[in-house]
């Protein structure tokens, strides 16, 4: 039998549709690249203007209007179950006299039990150091329980702060000061930049962590000491907002 064989007009045909839809293909996508260079050439760099980021901030001196004390005990003592209980006793009574003022709020501080090595590592003895810890508005009452828990507690430490309520109260006023400022030199930089105004792209708002009282460091084991009542003076701190943001130069 003889093979069948293609005619050679018919391979030609095959041959030139194949190269024609190939040619097809490769055009169109040509096409397609440069209409798509095109529109992007044809887009300007930021269409809806110029972007300025700003930042503005106001803060004020205020005075610290809560005192906080901590007292505290430290026992000694071949047993540790017996210095707990000598010193539980000292703090029970303590807080039955801190908390008869009603200015006062009083509250339980660091707790701890460890024991006293000598250099060969044995156990020498026992030791608790607690706190209690007194806190107002009322200076004027925290110095008072110096007094009160004088030749019982030794005072570790006095610090001062701002209440929230009158930070937040400040920082009120604070954040509309701040947010007049932001727009204010946001609008003189967009003049000087030889624009007319500006618009809120977007703004965070920010302000500053309240300080707490940092208490002394942890003092060599000794019995409390007769003390007269402490005079005091809080001292001022800084209150600060800001905000930070985008506006699009118009």
């Amino acid at each position: 039998m003889r093979a069948m064989t293609t005619p050679p007009n018919m391979l030609m045909q095959a041959r030139l549709s194949l190269s024609v839809k190939r040619a097809l293909r490769f055009t169109s996508a040509a096409l397609v690249a440069i209409a798509a260079g095109l529109a992007h050439a044809q887009e300007p760099a930021n269409p809806e203007g110029p972007v300025l980021r700003m930042q503005a901030q106001a803060s004020t001196e205020v005075a610290k209007d809560t005192a906080t004390a901590v007292f505290i005990i430290e026992r000694e003592g071949s047993q540790p179950g017996a210095v707990q209980a000598e010193a539980n006793a000292v703090l029970a009574s303590a807080l039955v006299d801190l908390k008869a003022d009603k200015a006062l709020t009083v509250s339980s501080g660091h707790y701890a039990t460890y024991p006293w090595h000598t250099r060969d590592g044995a156990i020498e003895s026992w030791r608790v150091r607690a706190e209690l810890l007194a806190q107002s508005s009322d200076i004027d009452a925290v110095s008072r329980a110096t007094g009160t828990l004088s030749g019982r507690m030794h005072l570790g430490s006095i610090g001062f702060s701002l209440s929230p309520s009158a930070r937040q109260k400040i920082e009120k006023t604070l954040m509309r000061e701040a947010a007049e400022r932001f727009y204010e030199n946001a609008r003189e930089a967009a003049r000087a930049l030889g624009f007319r105004d500006v618009e809120l792209i977007e703004a965070s708002y920010n302000k500053s962590q309240s300080a707490r009282p940092v208490p002394m460091a942890r003092t060599a084991l000794s019995a409390a000491a007769e003390m007269p009542t402490v005079p005091m003076q809080p001292g001022q701190t800084t209150v600060t907002v800001s905000f930070s943001g985008s506006l699009r130069l118009k």
